[in-house]
């Protein structure tokens, strides 16, 4: 089950980061297209982001719903485990939890 689960968050996470990474197949913009499309404001905010809300599979939009649902600390360990990318110590230092708890087996 465990297993089950691993997987399906695995494929949330790569869609989700495939989503909001602005790889998305979307060609680059200039700064001017983002400040016509996004506003003034938007446009030096972070990534373009995809403007369909339906870019994610459908098994995936289950599991975002599913992750909505999830209490506050746990929606954040997800988050950070499974979509965003970068080596463990700094994944716990975002969690907020020592290294080796984060390697720990549940």
């Amino acid at each position: 089950m465990i297993d089950y689960i691993h997987e399906r968050c695995r494929s949330w996470g790569a869609q989700l980061r495939w989503v909001t990474s602005g790889q998305d197949g979307w060609p680059s913009r200039t700064m001017l297209a983002r400040m016509i499309a996004e506003g003034l404001a938007r446009s030096f905010c972070g990534a373009f982001r995809a403007a369909l809300p339906g870019s994610l599979s459908p098994r995936c939009a289950r599991d975002q719903q599913r992750h909505q649902n999830l209490k506050e600390a746990h929606r954040e360990i997800l988050f950070v485990h499974y979509v965003v990318v970068g080596q463990g110590k700094a994944k716990a230092h975002a969690i907020g939890i020592h290294i080796q708890t984060y390697y720990d087996p549940p």
